[in-house]
């Protein structure tokens, strides 16, 4: 499979759609626009969404998503750097994944930085509603303490 398979895979499994993508960019979600800037800050902006505290995430992004201007697109990238650089902080990504920002800005190597942070999302994705089970699970197993 080639890395733009699997970031449409990746991207369908975090319930990333087609229809998202054309009502967000005006573009299909397709092997072939994937290094398109609208469609690289789509998937930035919906795999950063999966890993980062709800919280935070909006405030990051308010005003920013999808980037409109120049300096809108700017910003934007700045706010995806600081939160990937949370996120290798947090131990959710490996340190030193991203390098430095320009590779936001290499159509070459945008889709296998996409790829992988895909694929981190989803890990984030699933040890959270894991966790959700165990602890669902773990306490329906508690003895009763009310005698």
């Amino acid at each position: 499979m080639s890395n733009e398979d699997i970031l449409m895979r990746n991207l369908h499994l975090l319930d990333v759609s087609q229809a998202m993508c054309q009502q967000e960019t005006r573009l299909g979600l397709e092997p072939s626009t994937l290094s398109n800037p609208k469609v690289v800050w789509f998937a930035l902006y919906h795999s950063l969404k999966h890993m980062l505290p709800q919280e935070d995430f909006v405030k990051s992004f308010e005003g920013w998503y999808p980037p409109r201007t120049v300096s809108d697109q700017l910003e934007f990238k700045k706010v995806c750097v600081s939160q990937i650089q949370k996120l290798e902080v947090q131990g959710k990504i490996p340190r030193n994944f991203m390098i430095n920002k320009a590779v936001l800005d290499q159509p070459e190597r945008i889709i296998e930085f996409l790829r992988y942070l895909t694929e981190f999302a989803l890990r984030s994705v699933y040890l959270n509603n894991f966790t959700e089970v165990l602890v669902q699970v773990s306490l329906k197993q508690q003895p009763n303490s009310e005698k």
